[in-house]
């Protein structure tokens, strides 16, 4: 199991950190400032057609997401990165660790990874992957990383998205500087604003510690820090607090702060829980209409999912039990290929030099899935008791 999944195996431990957390949370809640209305939320009222979310499974509408967004910060008090600097993966190495944890993005071939320790300071990082405009969004609080395109139809420029102060259910909330429109991060949904109720395209990316992802990409370049820097959120990680405001659907299936690997595809869930996959690596399942692989390597502490389907082809795969080289592999059973399980690339067989294409996913807490799932699929292991 990769070490930042180890270090939070003592979730639920109480310790002096975990009080001064609760102190610094119970503070940051009590500063509100503004009043409601659109003093409170910092935007033009609601306007324009309302999305409703309860058809994809979230039980709320873009009216309740609203009204039940709270501020904790003034906007912007949270620098977002708006022109972020890069640096090779062997400068990488004087400021992160083996086992610092990085989200990488691959857009066209080109590879960036991200400090989650540097990002707990700032949140957001706008910027360009492969040609492509992004914003690469961590919310420590729910442990949630998620990447979104930031062009935008019919404007000519890409949105710039920076930190509102504001929550919703426990997760962060952002805002666009080209409009003031605020967005849910966790659903890429606009919530007020000028955009009310347009989506942002989600884009793949994965959560792991810098060492597996040099290996994996080697030619990544890194977020520039001036220095290694401690992360702030640990004693939360580590303790008892749950978000700022609790569970608002408590879930006994899971411990509130044991990670599961959430997928999202339009008008279904699911959820696979990392203790789970750790017993059974390779999980072939149907989402909807969508047939997928969850693939987790244990090792790395990490998982990611694919469409099991290649030029039309379903694939059903399976775990390569012996690895020369420490690599999770694949083999899928109808043409009997070899697949690297952490990328999709298959590196031998019939299907040679073919990539499978990776889900959006989001590695999390599981009581920040429930706060927007309840009672919310849960993927239940072979044999196991309903």
């Amino acid at each position: 199991m990769g070490e930042w999944v180890r270090a939070l195996r003592g979730v639920g431990k109480s310790t002096l950190a975990t009080v001064v957390v609760v102190a610094v949370l119970a503070v940051l809640l009590m500063w509100q400032p503004g009043s409601s209305g659109d003093a409170q939320t910092g935007t033009a009222p609601l306007t324009g057609r309302s999305r409703d979310l309860t058809s994809e499974g979230l039980g709320l509408s873009v009216e309740q997401a609203v009204a039940e967004m709270v501020t904790l910060l003034p906007k912007a008090s949270i620098p977002a990165i708006y022109e972020p600097t890069f640096v090779s993966a062997l400068e990488g190495d004087g400021f992160l660790a083996a086992d610092d944890l990085v989200i990488g993005v691959v857009i066209d071939g080109e590879a960036h990874a991200y400090g989650t320790a540097f990002l707990g300071r700032h949140e957001i990082v706008n910027d360009v992957v492969g040609g492509r405009a992004v914003a690469v969004t961590w919310c420590p609080l729910c442990f949630t990383a998620l990447v979104y395109a930031r062009e935008f139809p019919g404007r000519e420029a890409p949105l710039r998205f920076g930190v509102s102060g504001k929550l919703i259910r426990n997760a962060l909330v952002m805002y666009d500087r080209e409009t003031d429109t605020l967005w849910s991060q966790f659903l890429g949904v606009a919530v007020a604003g000028e955009l009310l109720g347009a989506s942002l395209e989600s884009l793949p990316s994965q959560l792991m510690e810098w060492a597996a992802w040099k290996v994996l990409h080697p030619e990544t370049v890194v977020l520039e820090q001036e220095e290694r820097v401690f992360d702030r959120y640990t004693p939360y990680y580590e303790g008892v607090v749950v978000g700022v405001f609790g569970e608002r659907h408590g879930d006994g299936r899971l411990g509130p702060k044991e990670f599961v690997l959430g997928l999202q595809l339009p008008g279904f869930q699911r959820a696979y829980a990392f203790r789970d996959l750790s017993e059974f690596p390779v999980v072939n399942d149907h989402l909807g209409d969508t047939a997928l692989v969850v693939v987790f390597d244990a090792d790395l502490g990490t998982g990611v999912a694919f469409n099991r389907e290649v030029d039309g082809r379903l694939l059903t795969f399976d775990r390569v039990v012996e690895r020369s080289d420490g690599r999770l592999m694949l083999r899928d059973r109808e043409t009997r290929t070899l697949w690297a399980g952490m990328t999709g690339v298959a590196l031998g067989g019939e299907l040679e030099g073919e990539r499978l294409e990776q889900l959006t996913f989001t590695q999390m807490f599981w009581f920040a899935w429930t706060d927007y799932y309840e009672q919310g699929p849960l993927w239940e292991p072979p044999g196991s008791v309903q």
